[in-house]
């Protein structure tokens, strides 16, 4: 009892107090040893938490159930999956297929990006402004200062510079 205990709060990552130990000492004193042993397998196998003393019971409840004419307890039962056959089987195949081919070109994964042509050219618009009227602009706006303050610049000048 004493190892599963450690075990459970090791893969629980839930430190066991002496006070729940012997709380759970006193709640499992009736279960042997054997059967201790199989319900603290089943529970670490089965519960999403550390289990309690009523988890612990519930599991060897079901051990023993399952132990029901055979020798040891084997685990917790497999699935049971019904059979598929080989058409049902191709079937989803190409159905996944299928829906796999349409994200892709819905993402554009494999598709041939095509090249610019040669013949094509940005025209290229020749400014309005002089190179002085466009820093003339920027600098009234408060984008292009001689000190190195930044645009967002909250100072008596800067203030002063954006409100001309």
């Amino acid at each position: 009892m004493k190892e599963w205990l450690l075990t459970f709060a090791e893969h629980y990552r839930q430190p066991i107090s002496e006070r729940s130990a012997l709380a759970y000492f006193e709640g499992l004193r009736d279960i042997g040893p054997e059967d201790m042993e199989a319900a603290c397998k089943h529970a670490f196998e089965t519960s999403e938490f550390m289990p309690v003393v009523a988890k612990i019971r519930e599991a060897l409840e079901e051990v023993r159930r399952a132990s029901v004419g055979q020798e040891q307890y084997l685990g917790v039962p497999l699935l049971d999956y019904p059979k598929i056959s080989q058409t049902e089987r191709d079937a989803a195949i190409a159905e996944s297929e299928a829906f796999i081919a349409k994200l892709k070109a819905q993402i554009g994964i494999g598709q041939v990006i095509k090249a610019p042509t040669t013949g094509h050219k940005i025209p290229i618009v020749p400014p309005t402004r002089s190179l002085e009227e466009q820093k003339a602009e920027l600098v009234r706006r408060g984008f292009l200062t001689g000190t190195p303050h930044h645009p967002g610049c909250l100072c008596p000048d800067c203030r002063e510079r954006r409100e001309k």
